[in-house]
């Protein structure tokens, strides 16, 4: 079962995917918004090797392996029809696995930093970079 903020919900049908990094449903079960969105997004290869920019979104996920919020991408298809989810190791992988691998996200517009730390004051010259990372 997967659900939103505002209560509504939906039966999914998992597929638990021990070679996937990132975990993912289909658009079409849950009213996602803008709410829901988490503003990034995560580079996804696939087995023709391209890849492919998938959005984050935020729900509520109860199964037998967990509980609780997670962040997902979103996909208008799988290649399998009958299922809906697909479980990755970024949510499950530490009940499978001793340690999870975690994709990079890809944010559409970094925080930009006000003033200048202590580093940049000595440095002038260096351009501050900033990742974000998520277990």
């Amino acid at each position: 079962m997967i659900s939103v903020a505002d209560g509504q919900s939906a039966p999914v049908r998992i597929l638990r995917d021990t070679g996937a990094a990132q975990s993912f449903m289909l658009r079409e079960l849950l009213p996602l918004s803008e709410k829901t969105a988490t503003g990034s997004s995560v580079l996804v290869q696939g087995i023709e090797m391209g890849f492919i920019r998938v959005p984050l979104h935020r729900i509520f996920l109860k199964s037998d392996l967990v509980c609780g919020d997670v962040v997902v991408g979103v996909r208008s298809s799988f290649p399998i029809p009958s299922v809906n989810f697909i479980l990755g190791n970024d949510i499950a992988g530490p009940k499978v696995w001793s340690r999870g691998e975690v994709l990079p996200e890809v944010i559409a517009a970094p925080p930009v930093p006000v003033g200048m730390d202590d580093c940049g004051q000595k440095f002038p010259d260096v351009f501050p970079a900033s990742v974000v990372t998520r277990e």
